[in-house]
């Protein structure tokens, strides 16, 4: 009982990571079949180029 206890919420911990950060289509298949699935966080640097083209928008609207 207190295996199926602790599985059951490990499940929940898993899914309720995955839900804020994948989309539906993705976790929902891997939920149904009750694979193992390892979920982590993992810290990166990155870099945003912000960019200023001149004339972008007109040749876009066109």
């Amino acid at each position: 009982m207190q295996r199926a206890i602790g599985r059951l919420n490990i499940m929940v911990s898993v899914i309720n990571k995955l839900t804020r950060f994948v989309p539906p289509r993705i976790w929902q298949p891997m939920v149904k079949t009750g694979s193992p699935v390892n979920v982590f966080n993992k810290r990166a640097k990155l870099t945003i180029m912000f960019s200023d083209i001149v004339g972008f928008t007109e040749l876009s609207d066109r």
